[in-house]
């Protein structure tokens, strides 16, 4: 589990750094400050996908939980 939260944690800073830098190369107007409103709504849209994708991995847990506990009574 800790070889995930490693690897997970590299790759959220590589992935925001290449990010930022991809926005400051394409972006006209080539200012951290003029990036932070599209930086804002990627977070935003980030965040709501995750959110989505903790409920439905909640679904599947408590599906394989209902599952386990019936092949136990059984």
């Amino acid at each position: 589990m800790s070889a995930v939260e490693v690897i997970g944690g590299r790759f959220g800073k590589m992935g925001s750094g290449v990010m930022t830098s991809t926005l400051l190369m394409f972006v006209t107007t080539s200012s951290l400050l003029s990036i932070i409103p599209i930086l804002a709504v990627i977070c935003a849209i980030i965040v709501i996908l995750w959110i989505g994708t903790i409920f439905e991995l909640g679904k599947e847990y408590h599906a394989a939980l209902d599952k386990r506990k019936e092949s136990e009574a059984a």
